[in-house]
């Protein structure tokens, strides 16, 4: 029986009744849907057990975290015994643990052939062991066969890196889901050395890291033991661990201005539940023991309180649910301009400043939201081709021949000349899904709020897209990739001044020193370098403490690796 306290809406159904069918406002009683009885049922009972749901059969679906929704679609399509299965990105949102189920399950169903399956995968996903055949759809064109016929041939043209390059490759070959190695006590005792857990005299809220030196900013969000239950079941909160064994209750956490989060935690951790009480989001955000901007939701004697509405405009949000609910038929501009409107639907409080920025960023990203966008010589719009003087166009060439001065100003004119027309007719809705999420990243962070999240925003990115809006966000206009529209790997990609830094047009500087950043991701590559504290939320139920810390160097390339944050 649902918990009452656990509802949205009187009309939620449960999951058990999502994977069996029941979803109508009033069943006929009786009727048990399309999927009840008999192999049906036993074929249930396998994919709730295969893909951990079994704990959440009794929660309303609107209650499910993005990650917990994904594998309860999946469920949903093996219980329907099809021919053919179709998972367009199915690890998507999932966190390592459960990629590392899922897999050998999916491996099962592709050896019996019932159904037959057809994964499509992004760049930074693992490809599983089991798989036979792929099919590589690239900036040079289709490419298909056996599997290590393609990656031998991808390799060779360094379109991928080689295998000791590219751990995550087949992160769920191994018998036990995962090839890495955990993190010995050895390595722990390092962490532990390099970021050690302490709390600020004075500041019994502050339950974070401070790096040496660091100067700590204005508080933004401070969470002193927040819990969150829906009935008996803990969303939010459980014991932090210190090194002094002190143990507090409940979630104590602060974000200062300046600060560079990452939030990890497996799917159904509580991440969502924190994000939708720093939003006002959460119903329970009223009785928490939460600031927001230095107020709490209600006004106490003397002290006003802070509205959604206020709460809202200082803060820049991206995530899979925003992605969900967004109109779709609003335009490309609209999208941005939409930044500073209260809702999704209401008229954005612009003026000519805003209007500029809007400009650079659509000018900037132009070739990843425009899907007829064609470079041509009057009309290059691709920034990195523009900006790098070795690879320069016909047009490029033309410039040459005058003084380098005046070929930067021929360049930079052309390019802020560029015709913008297509921002104000083309909807979102009809954008590519990786053009969808670049808009809705770009509307997180343009009005240059005091605190961005970036809830899995860059996931369902192409890996090139991806980096050049992490680049975007460290940097803003001053920096681009070198070699134009080269889509080779990371590692293979210089990074270089852009002529609108050498010139001081530059309007937008990437993320500053007095804004804060939170960052959602289970993908390693999906998470910005510039991001040095992170927070690790335990399996729910688990009873097992948070884990947090401080990092010098981007996650992976020093001592913390991806499979420490992970291991329990």
């Amino acid at each position: 029986m649902l918990d009452s306290k656990s509802r949205r809406e009187e009309t939620d159904f449960s999951l058990l009744d999502y994977l069996h069918g029941r979803t109508e406002l009033n069943p006929v009683e009786g009727e048990g849907g399309a999927n009840s009885g008999g192999k049906e049922d036993n074929l249930l009972i396998t994919a709730v057990r295969d893909l951990k749901l079994r704990d959440l059969l009794t929660l309303p679906v609107g209650n499910l975290s993005n990650g917990q929704t994904r594998r309860a679609r999946i469920a949903k399509a093996l219980i329907g015994r099809p021919e053919v299965l179709l998972l367009d990105e199915p690890f998507m949102g999932l966190d390592p643990p459960t990629v590392a189920t899922l897999s050998p399950l999916l491996g099962r169903i592709a050896a019996s052939h019932s159904p037959r399956l057809i994964l499509s995968l992004r760049p930074q996903d693992p490809i599983p062991q089991w798989i036979t055949h792929l099919v590589y759809l690239g900036p040079t064109g289709v490419r298909q066969g056996t599997k290590d016929d393609i990656l031998r041939e991808l390799r060779e043209q360094s379109l991928i890196a080689e295998p000791s390059e590219c751990l995550d490759q087949n992160l769920i070959a191994s018998p036990q889901g995962m090839d890495r190695v955990p993190a010995t006590k050895n390595v722990l005792k390092r962490l532990n050395q390099k970021s050690k857990p302490r709390s600020i005299e004075g500041d019994r809220s502050n339950k974070q890291i401070a790096g040496e030196g660091k100067t700590l900013g204005e508080p933004l969000v401070e969470m002193n033991g927040v819990r969150v239950r829906y009935g008996e079941k803990e969303v939010v909160g459980g014991p932090l661990v210190e090194n002094q064994n002190i143990q507090e209750e409940g979630l104590w956490w602060t974000v200062r201005r300046g600060d560079r989060w990452g939030l990890f935690g497996p799917n159904g951790s509580g991440k969502t539940t924190i994000l939708s009480l720093i939003c006002s989001d959460h119903p329970q955000s009223y009785s928490q023991p939460l600031r927001i901007f230095g107020h709490s939701r209600l006004p106490a004697p003397g002290k006003l309180g802070i509205s959604i509405f206020d709460i809202q405009q200082r803060i820049g949000h991206s995530s899979p649910e925003i992605h969900a609910f967004f109109p779709k038929d609003l335009t490309v501009r609209h999208v941005l301009e939409n930044a500073w409107a209260d809702t999704f639907l209401s008229k954005p409080q612009l003026n000519a400043s805003r209007d500029r920025d809007v400009d650079a960023c659509l000018r900037w990203f132009q070739s990843q939201l425009n899907p007829n966008f064609s470079p041509t010589e009057e009309s290059p719009t691709n920034q990195n081709e523009i900006f790098n003087p070795a690879e320069r166009t016909q047009r490029g060439r033309r410039a040459r021949k005058l003084n380098e001065h005046r070929a930067m100003e021929v360049e930079i004119e052309d390019f802020l000349s560029t015709d913008l027309d297509w921002a104000d007719t083309l909807r979102f809705g009809d954008l590519p899904f990786s053009a969808q999420r670049v808009a809705l990243f770009l509307r997180a962070v343009i009005k240059k709020p005091d605190l961005v999240i970036l809830d899995e925003a860059l996931s369902g990115m192409d890996d090139f897209v991806r980096d050049k809006c992490m680049l975007f966000l460290a940097h803003g206009e001053t920096k681009t990739f070198t070699g134009g529209l080269d889509y080779r790997s990371r590692k293979q990609r210089g990074v270089q001044e852009s002529i609108l830094s050498a010139v001081g047009r530059v309007r937008f500087q990437g993320l500053g020193e007095g804004q804060a950043l939170i960052c959602v991701s289970h993908v390693k590559e999906e998470v910005p370098p510039v991001v040095k504290e992170w927070l690790v939320l335990p399996e729910a139920g688990s009873g097992l403490p948070m884990r947090l810390g401080r990092i010098e160097e981007p996650l992976g390339d020093g001592i913390l690796k991806w499979g420490d944050i992970w291991a329990k």
